[in-house]
């Protein structure tokens, strides 16, 4: 493999890193942001129907935050485990 194959090569890595990359940050915002939408809406709904303002806007929110930090943590934790295995097998060449 020549200098010129190698750089194409490392070129088209490079893109398919920034694409993932991108594409995980969208899924991220999404996922959060449909999430407390969807609770804060909800708690308002609920609020209307029973006049109880806003306690159930709270509690959404609250519900909201907690459901979009648990599912954002399981997404990011497959990537944390990859790179912790990529640093402790770089540490097994070292040594």
């Amino acid at each position: 493999m020549d200098q010129n194959q190698r750089e194409q090569t490392k070129k088209k890595s490079d893109q398919a890193s920034l694409f993932y990359g991108a594409s995980f940050a969208w899924q991220l915002g999404f996922l959060i942001v449909v999430v407390l939408l969807g609770f804060l809406g909800g708690g308002f709904l609920i609020d209307r129907w029973l006049h109880t303002t806003p306690f159930f806007i709270i509690v959404g929110a609250i519900l909201g935050f907690a459901i979009s930090s648990y599912e954002t943590y399981h997404m990011i934790k497959p990537l944390l485990e990859k790179e912790q295995k990529k640093i402790e097998d770089d540490d097994k060449k070292t040594f």
